[in-house]
């Protein structure tokens, strides 16, 4: 005898539904709780960052913080004072005892390496240093100057050259690698020939101090 066709309806109908129990299903549910665990987390993580990142920089701009910075420099020596004291004590032993009358500036143009000078103030007085270099350069150079004859061969020498009523020599000496500028001025000069031949000595030994100060 077939059963009615209510019956079969039901028992279909009943084995259709999932069962709660079935592992596949139960898996399902704890991997679906886990993303929304993990979810939660970022979210609340990420608002939480949100509110601090506000709040820092809030507090920043309202208060910025002042930074102090105490850096301990090392000292060093200034090398130019080193270089010129050869210079000042070549200088003195040649022109004294008469060095209150002596004015000279003695400085390396290109490539700038130093300046010495002592009491030069009569020497720019009314000019400059720029105008005093241009009216030297605008001279042609001497193939013989009695004030430089102890310098060596191939250097080139421009001068100007005066004697009353104070002495005043003013000379370019350009080297292949420097140039150096000589002003020299010899207030009311009482003996002009020892003024003539203190000078060649002057710029022969400054000179020579100069070239060992580029190669140091």
């Amino acid at each position: 005898m077939l059963p009615k066709p209510e019956k079969l309806k039901k028992i279909s109908t009943s084995s259709d539904t999932p069962n709660p129990s079935d592992p596949a299903i139960l898996a399902k549910k704890i991997k679906n709780k886990r993303r929304l665990v993990i979810i939660t987390l970022i979210i609340t993580v990420g608002c939480s960052l949100i509110f601090w990142g506000y709040r820092f920089f809030k507090n920043v701009f309202q208060s910025p913080p002042s930074f102090n910075f105490h850096l301990n420099l090392p000292k060093f020596k200034n090398n130019q004072n080193i270089k010129t004291n050869s210079i000042e004590s070549d200088v003195k032993k040649i022109i004294s005892p008469s060095a209150d009358s002596w004015s000279i500036y003695i400085g390396s143009l290109s490539p700038v390496v130093f300046s010495w000078e002592q009491n030069s103030a009569p020497i720019f007085s009314g000019q400059n240093l720029d105008s005093l270099k241009n009216k030297i350069m605008a001279t042609l150079p001497v193939s013989q100057s009695q004030f430089s004859q102890n310098l060596p061969q191939g250097i080139i020498v421009r001068e100007l050259v005066s004697e009353s009523p104070d002495f005043n020599y003013q000379t370019i000496i350009s080297t292949p690698s420097q140039q150096i500028i000589f002003l020299i001025k010899v207030t009311s000069p009482t003996d002009i020939n020892k003024i003539k031949n203190i000078v060649p000595q002057l710029i022969d030994k400054i000179y020579w101090d100069i070239v060992k100060i580029s190669l140091n």
